[in-house]
């Protein structure tokens, strides 16, 4: 039900619409709550990812997981990470043959295999991230841009420009 309760003439409406035509209209008002919510939420998520991970000067480099991380590595926390990280972590280790060999079984065999995509045949640990990640950028393309360009239109005002950073 709406917050409108105390309205007599929403009240009234709703006693005179027939069911189809009130459930059609509740399904409207819900679709549009719902999508507000998610808008306002949307544009803080989307600043965050932006103030928190700028592009650097200077990007860092990264650095390798040895296999005593790996063999500390708890089942729980690997069938916890992001669908993402598991190639992160494939990458992180692939220097090391037994520390890849390791992550990868561990990968295979963990609960979270069941939902996570595989890797593609063919593709090495060293390239997992890149490979997921290109995938998915050109598969969502579309929808990063127009994420991109709805943040950008709530976030920033008539001054901004395709370097400012709001």
């Amino acid at each position: 039900m709406s917050t409108y309760e105390d309205n007599s003439l929403y009240m009234m409406i709703r006693d005179r619409a027939g069911s189809k035509m009130l459930r059609q209209a509740e399904q409207i008002n819900t679709f549009n709550h719902v999508n507000s919510l998610f808008n306002d939420k949307a544009s803080i998520l989307i600043n965050n990812v932006w103030k928190l991970y700028p592009v650097l000067d200077e990007e860092t480099p990264m650095s390798f997981i040895t296999f005593s991380e790996v063999s500390r590595i708890k089942e729980k926390e690997l069938e916890g990470l992001p669908w993402i990280y598991v190639d992160m972590l494939r990458v992180l280790t692939w220097q090391d043959k037994f520390s890849s060999r390791l992550v990868n079984e561990m990968i295979d065999k963990s609960p979270a295999a069941a939902w996570r995509i595989p890797l593609a045949p063919g593709v090495d640990n060293k390239d997992a991230f890149e490979y997921t990640y290109s995938r998915w950028y050109e598969e969502n393309r579309n929808l990063v841009r127009s994420a991109s360009e709805w943040a950008r239109e709530y976030t920033c005002d008539e001054t901004c420009d395709e370097t400012c950073e709001c």
